[in-house]
């Protein structure tokens, strides 16, 4: 899917400055029926926290779209 290789892109350039993951722990892991600026469908926002070599307790956040197949990934945030 286009939107999910521009999301890989996007995760990619936004990790690389930080360096390899040391640890990721899972925080929360949610689902929803709706979310802004997107159709109704089934989604699943899942939150990490993050050590990398070059910055420590970063929390990712990546949200999944469901699909009749799979889960694909529509974005994802570093902060």
């Amino acid at each position: 899917s286009s939107a999910a290789s521009d999301v890989y892109k996007r995760q990619t350039k936004a990790r690389s400055p930080l360096g390899a993951v040391v640890s990721r722990i899972k925080l929360s892991s949610k689902a929803y029926s709706s979310l802004p600026g997107v159709d109704d469908g089934e989604y699943l926002i899942i939150q990490f926290q993050t050590d990398f070599k070059n910055k420590k307790n970063v929390t990712e956040t990546l949200t999944l779209s469901k699909t009749e197949e799979t889960w694909l990934p529509i974005g994802y945030f570093i902060r």
